[in-house]
């Protein structure tokens, strides 16, 4: 009796994720329960906003129009009216934090949110079973869906720095990212390339460094060819699509990269730089792009700097890099060696940890909290609440974590979206030929080499797409993104066991 079943709840398990196929839903739900029959959406349909999310009412009527065809009567308050469409925040929900519940039947559509983003992430779903293939138009599949996500931290990054984008692509980076319940955006704002993000205290950052070309600061690069290229994001602009992000249920983190990849920054302000005689050159090839440690104004502009980035993003973190510096010009500086004696170094790693943690009490002092690359973790200790983002591999990530440091994993061999996907086209090779059926198989957790405790540690998992080689064919963004993306969507959203 028992065997029967065990081979019945297996059946039913299996038809469970036949069903939630067809109704073409990434990532995959936790739990969906799917019954004959379906909700004829009346032409003149109401839809209710909880007005704990008002604020995305616009985004639910839009993109609920354009994916039935059919345009919706909205009202802000709690209803539940036959035929009518609900979404409402029910903290009470025993789920956790961003899950839902979804429930389609012949009364109607109800949609209730664990909290707002929950209550968004049930509309990407509803989105997509409306869009679904075998779905007819005007309907929705009775259906009940309890969901929820395996990690808190779903991210993707652009780098906007070696191709600037325009603001128009940036949102439409984001509504793919909201598509997939995927919940961070992070925005790479700055690089040896370009300065893209206005700093009214230093103005030169965008007036001279966001440009590249004949007579500018920068030199050409990444096929920007001969000619004046480039452009930046001003505060307004970084304000609004803070916004648009915030209505679709996804936070942006800025990241400034210090002290490393920092040309665009001393090609504007030669003064920041270290005074030297060697020029030596990043793992990149540029030269002089590093924030001289030992001048001590330079940590009144990163006040200046970072006061003003915190006061745009309301995230809790800003991410200020840390990664591939090249610690070579500190050795050759007098101002760096300087400091190195009057503080008893005795090599340059310990020289970062100073530059970092100085920063780190700046960002700490405007009330955010700092996340940075792996590559903090060198030369000494760092502030216990830091976010460590692991991209040079699984093994970092594991170091972090038994360090007792929250972890974002993202290990540039599965989820560097700049990597070629075959050895046919472009794109980076540095780390792996990675095509969308090696992006799926990574696991954030590595269970055999983290206890319980250090495993908890593991915040979430991110994907990062850089654009040196963005600069051609048409819509390689989307290219290089899709289907990788929706593949992290899954690694981040969906139960291990589940995937598939």
């Amino acid at each position: 009796m028992k065997k029967n079943m065990l081979l019945i709840a297996v059946f039913l398990s299996s038809l469970n994720v036949l069903q939630a196929q067809k109704l073409d839903i990434i990532p995959q739900p936790v739990k969906i329960e799917q019954k004959e029959g379906t909700f004829i959406i009346p032409s003149s349909v109401q839809i209710f906003v909880d007005k704990k999310i008002q604020k995305s009412a616009d985004y639910i009527e839009g993109n609920f129009f354009k994916n039935t065809g059919i345009k919706p009567i909205v009202s802000i308050g709690k209803g539940n009216k036959r035929d009518g469409i609900s979404f409402l925040v029910d903290e009470k929900i025993n789920l956790p934090n961003d899950g839902y519940e979804l429930n389609v039947t012949k009364k109607g559509v109800l949609i209730k949110g664990k909290s707002t983003n929950g209550v968004l992430n049930g509309l990407q779903t509803l989105l997509q079973i409306c869009s679904a293939k075998e779905v007819k138009k005007g309907t929705i599949p009775f259906v009940k869906i309890e969901d929820y996500p395996r990690f808190e931290w779903r991210g993707m990054m652009l780098d906007v720095s070696r191709q600037f984008f325009d603001k128009q692509t940036v949102k439409n980076y984001i509504d793919w990212l909201a598509a997939h319940k995927m919940n961070i955006f992070h925005w790479h704002l700055t690089d040896d390339n370009g300065w893209r993000a206005e700093i009214k205290s230093m103005p030169d950052l965008t007036l001279k460094g966001a440009w590249r070309g004949p007579g500018e600061v920068l030199l050409p690069s990444y096929g920007s060819g001969n000619k004046r290229y480039g452009g930046y994001y001003t505060q307004a602009d970084m304000k609004e699509v803070v916004a648009y992000a915030a209505a679709r249920g996804i936070s942006i983190m800025p990241e400034i990269e210090i002290p490393g990849h920092s040309r665009a920054v001393t090609a504007a302000y030669p003064e920041i730089g270290c005074v030297t005689t060697q020029e030596t050159k990043s793992v990149q090839g540029e030269v002089k792009n590093v924030w001289c440690v030992g001048r001590e104004e330079n940590y009144q502009i990163l006040d200046s700097i970072i006061r003003e980035v915190s006061e745009m993003f309301p995230f809790d973190y800003i991410h200020v890099a840390g990664d591939e510096v090249n610690r070579a010009n500190w050795e050759h500086c007098p101002k760096c060696q300087a400091l190195m004696a009057k503080e008893g170094f005795t090599d340059s790693f310990q020289l970062q940890n100073y530059f970092f943690r100085r920063v780190q009490t700046i960002v700490d002092k405007y009330h955010k909290k700092t996340n940075g690359w792996n590559e903090i973790l060198k030369g000494g200790e760092i502030n216990p609440n830091t976010l460590i983002s692991a991209w040079q591999g699984i093994n970092y990530g594991i170091e972090s974590a038994k360090r007792g440091y929250e972890t974002i994993m993202m290990p540039g061999q599965y989820t560097y979206f700049d990597m070629a996907q075959s050895e046919n086209e472009r794109g980076h090779r540095w780390a792996a030929i990675t095509d969308t059926k090696r992006a799926y198989s990574f696991e954030p957790i590595p269970d055999s080499d983290l206890t319980p405790d250090q495993q908890k540690l593991i915040k979430g998992v991110q994907g990062a797409l850089w654009s040196e080689y963005l600069d051609r064919p048409t819509r390689f963004v989307e290219y290089q993104s899709y289907p990788r993306i929706s593949a992290l969507s899954e690694i981040g959203w969906s139960k291990k066991e589940d995937k598939n």
